[in-house]
């Protein structure tokens, strides 16, 4: 910081790193992960607070612990919160036998889930004359659903709002691969995002294709 006179006042740039370890992680925990990672370059006292238990306890979801074990395969033990957390960021986790996946948003600690195909509701998925179930070595998830010819493509999902980070805004993706040229660009599809069992009016439109 700088005072009036446009000089860098050493009060105000040396008060943080002068406060013992405690109350540097108690502030730090205050902030968000990407300030934590940006303020551990100040000093070595507040690096050490910085990757302290204390503070990225805070930043994981206080259930984190029951989601990780439904993961499909075991999560790697860690010497440290920031490691998970970490983890959890860069490796999302199959968990209800591999029909969602979870992770963390690097920047926010926020929840994120994807739906596999098996968890998502699509007519006349049971029927092999218009859909089939494959594997390609892509996805994430260990199947997916393929079409393969259909008359009526109708595609919804639901997720309880309790399993989703609290006071936070999301954003809906429906993540899926055109073959041949396929697509929606001359056929639009309608999509909706609203909540169960409210009828929703929020309808738009979508086009693509290859």
């Amino acid at each position: 910081m700088e005072n009036e006179n446009g000089e860098e006042d050493e009060r105000s740039t040396t008060c943080l790193w002068m406060l013992p370890e405690g109350c540097i992680a108690d502030i730090l925990a205050l902030t968000s992960p990407i300030d934590v990672r940006r303020l551990s370059l100040v000093s070595t006292s507040v690096r050490s607070a910085a990757d302290s238990d204390s503070v990225w306890a805070i930043f994981l979801p206080s259930d984190y612990r029951s989601i990780i074990s439904r993961s499909l395969t075991p999560i790697p033990d860690f010497r440290s919160n920031k490691d998970l957390y970490v983890y959890l960021c860069h490796h999302p986790v199959l968990i209800d036998e591999g029909r969602k996946s979870f992770s963390l948003e690097k920047r926010t600690g926020k929840k994120c889930y994807f739906l596999s195909a098996r968890d998502l509701n699509i007519v006349w998925s049971d029927a092999p004359e218009y859909w089939n179930r494959t594997s390609p070595p892509e996805s994430r998830f260990p199947e997916v659903a393929k079409l393969k010819i259909v008359w009526w493509l109708e595609i919804w999902g639901t997720i309880k709002a309790g399993i989703l980070s609290p006071l936070t805004s999301y954003t809906a993706y429906f993540v899926y691969k055109i073959k041949d040229g396929y697509g929606f660009y001359h056929r639009p599809s309608e999509v909706s995002v609203g909540i169960s069992g409210v009828e929703s009016g929020n309808v738009r439109f979508v086009y693509s294709g290859l």
